[in-house]
């Protein structure tokens, strides 16, 4: 895969990203206030969670999230985002208690939780789509392999189990 389309999947899975943790921020406020989620409520959450946003997109970075590996299985990936997820909660925590009071007044403990478990599933659903798009034949690359050796069997049978690459 040419270094350019493999730079463009990994923007658009971090675009994705972006979107995602959106989204499921009005997820989780509409599941943590029901019918008095509103735009201002929405509002009032988004600075302290896009600066929240900005550290957790580094500790996916960190914990491999934009490795495009889509051989891997739905366990290792569910794996790889319980821990980065866990990063993030952490970092989450400290951002909010430092955070409180000098650059936002939120203290979301229980919404933090469930925002975990929303961005968890949704992130989940998110690369398992991107993994079949990425790797769907119209996509593909032809390969030539000349020569047979036991590297280029190895080789050979990577690319097969793995497609996205």
């Amino acid at each position: 895969m040419k270094t350019a389309d493999l730079l463009g999947r990994k923007v658009l899975l971090l675009l994705g990203d972006v979107v995602l943790l959106y989204v499921s921020l009005a997820l989780t406020l509409l599941l943590r206030h029901g019918r008095e989620f509103n735009g201002e409520l929405y509002a009032k959450h988004l600075g302290a969670f896009t600066l929240l946003y900005a550290v957790w997109l580094v500790a996916f970075y960190v914990g491999e999230l934009y490795e495009l590996d889509f051989g891997a299985g739905r366990m290792a990936l569910a794996s790889k985002i319980a821990r980065a997820l866990a990063a993030a909660g952490a970092l989450a925590v400290v951002v909010f208690y430092f955070g409180a009071g000098n650059w936002f007044e939120l203290r979301p403990q229980r919404l933090l939780l469930i925002h975990l478990g929303v961005t968890g599933t949704l992130l989940f659903l998110w690369r398992r789509a991107f993994s079949r798009f990425a790797a769907a034949p119209h996509l593909a690359n032809n390969v030539c392999v000349i020569g047979r050796t036991p590297l280029t069997d190895k080789l050979l049978a990577e690319l097969r189990h793995k497609p996205g690459l």
